[in-house]
């Protein structure tokens, strides 16, 4: 849980660097340490990476929906999608040993995934940067009411690196969560209850009411606002517009999250 505070206190390019060459590294790490090293273990891990898994998912997405700040909410983002990795990666192993066709779909997707990503996450967080001006970085979820009217073009390219990380299709976040999903059912672990379905129950719910949430949340804001505002002055890119619009959007995705939350 310091991916939040190391994210939000460091500077826009070193949160940059941090949060895109390492899970590279991390990825590999893991492929020599799990396959490679502790292959006759598969089924003690793979246990745990699922748990693992459903924390990360639970985790970053119910967290990532109540923040307020784009690069936290970010990190938390980041948490939620290396929950998908573990799923990608537990499904490489199939009853302890290593399948030539499940090996190959669970790593590339978990490749690609992982690709997507950082990918993905490169120009948002390099837009945070361009957004900043001497004495201000624009980092607060709020900053972005108005860059549509203001950048169009710097809207649009947060919108739709918000929208590939949520995962809505056609943008390539979508087929990279769907090709972890296929391989994690080609795998036969969705059906094995010594793996999956412990976790994955009350998994979902809480997952499909949050993931995604708070990225779409950071990609509507900025034209929802202008619609609301109409035409004004243009205190130009990175200024901050401290009305009540941006958090009446959080209060209603709040909300929306909590409807669908189990009752007692």
């Amino acid at each position: 849980m310091w991916i939040p505070d190391v994210y939000q206190g460091a500077p826009t390019v070193v949160t940059l660097i941090i949060g895109s060459a390492p899970k590279f590294a991390a990825f590999g790490m893991a492929i020599r340490l799990l396959v490679d090293g502790l292959l006759p273990l598969a089924i003690d891990w793979q246990q745990m990476l699922a748990v693992l898994a459903i924390a990360s998912l639970l985790v970053g997405n119910v967290a990532g929906v109540l923040q307020t700040n784009l690069k936290r909410m970010l990190a938390y983002s980041t948490i939620s999608h290396m929950g998908f990795l573990f799923l990608g990666l537990l499904s490489g192993v199939v009853n302890g040993t290593v399948d030539s066709n499940a090996a190959e779909a669970a790593y590339s997707s978990a490749m690609f995934y992982i690709v997507t990503y950082v990918l993905t996450v490169l120009p948002a967080f390099g837009l945070i940067a361009m957004l900043a001006r001497e004495g201000f970085e624009s980092e607060e979820i709020a900053d972005l009411a108005g860059l549509n009217q203001r950048s169009p073009l710097y809207a649009g390219v947060m919108a739709v690196c918000m929208f590939s990380l949520a995962g809505i299709p056609p943008l390539v976040g979508f087929y990279a969560k769907l090709s972890v999903l296929q391989a994690l059912v080609a795998s036969g672990h969705v059906a094995d209850r010594r793996v999956l379905l412990p976790a994955r129950g009350e998994g979902d719910v809480f997952r499909h009411a949050a993931d995604g949430d708070h990225r779409v949340r950071a990609a509507g804001c900025p034209r929802r606002a202008d619609r609301q505002r109409g035409a004004g002055a243009d205190p130009g890119p990175g200024a901050r517009r401290p009305d009540g619009i941006v958090r009446r959007c959080h209060r209603a995705r709040a909300g929306h999250l909590t409807g669908w939350l189990p009752s007692p």
